[in-house]
């Protein structure tokens, strides 16, 4: 795929929405995984957000995901409801994203499902569980350490 394949004029309307919606739902997956209270939810989604704003000028990321940050910064958000279902909802997106990334020949899919996943993980890394007694435990909780393998699954990826 080349750089000009990459803006949302080169996809149809549904494709690119899949796309574009992708980093949300993906992040609202992983907070489904294990529910925090608000403060850890508000602390995931910025980690999301953050992501979302550092790869729109990243040229290492490619042009893809470039293009789908700055379209999903400015789109009306999806259903970012953390609730029972999000995270198998995200892992059904990220097949649908794979589906529809391997149709399309070249890296460009591949640096998007990797760059995908990178950002699960930064969500997940955003904030520590509580642990025993409140004090600090791991940062990746158990289960959203096997929603990031699961997600890893979904994209195609291995890590």
């Amino acid at each position: 795929m080349d750089p000009t394949e990459a803006t949302a004029g080169s996809w149809s309307p549904e494709e690119w929405a899949l796309l574009r919606d992708a980093p949300w739902i993906v992040a609202v997956g992983v907070m489904s995984s294990d529910p925090s209270g608000p403060i850890s939810t508000g602390r995931e989604l910025d980690a999301a957000l953050t992501v979302l704003r550092t790869s729109v000028d990243e040229p290492s990321v490619g042009p893809l995901v470039r293009a789908v940050c700055a379209e999903a910064m400015d789109a009306p958000l999806p259903d970012l409801r953390v609730a029972p279902g999000a995270s198998h909802r995200s892992l059904q997106h990220c097949e649908q994203v794979t589906t529809l990334l391997s149709a399309h020949p070249g890296s460009a899919g591949l640096a998007f499902r990797t760059w995908l996943h990178g950002l699960a993980h930064d969500v997940a890394d955003a904030a520590v569980d509580r642990g025993f007694l409140g004090l600090r435990g791991p940062r990746i909780s158990d289960a959203e350490t096997i929603h990031l393998a699961d997600v890893a699954e979904a994209l195609g990826l291995d890590v």
